[in-house]
């Protein structure tokens, strides 16, 4: 399991691409509330492991309910793209945090699945 999730994590960051990363967490954002499937797995990923160094102007700090978030989000998504791994980085992501963080990560999973869905 654990040589599983490795590979999972190694082939999630083959996937986000350098030009993706260097894009500011707004940008980014904007994006993935627009429905896009690559910008909501970016976005996902930067919150979850943090971006850049605070002095950099691109730097996105680590966010885990907001990961956790917007993993869930893209797992209920409608989008053909959607596969197998990102099922699993919902779990991976969802999983290390406590009941009360989980709870806010559904909250706002919901509010953006509505903001989302709306446009």
């Amino acid at each position: 399991m654990i040589k599983f999730m490795q590979i999972v994590t190694l082939l999630l960051v083959a996937l986000v691409s350098t030009a993706a990363c260097a894009a500011t967490e707004a940008a980014m954002k904007q994006e993935a509330m627009r429905g896009d499937y690559q910008a909501q797995r970016n976005l996902a990923y930067s919150y979850a492991t943090g971006w850049g160094t605070p002095q950099s102007p691109n730097f996105i700090a680590k966010k885990p309910v907001d990961a956790c978030a917007w993993y869930r989000v893209i797992a209920v998504s409608t989008n053909p793209k959607v596969q197998t791994g990102d099922y699993s980085n919902e779990w991976t992501y969802c999983s290390k945090l406590s009941p009360d963080q989980s709870e806010a990560a559904w909250l706002l999973a919901k509010r953006l699945i509505k903001q989302v869905s709306a446009k």
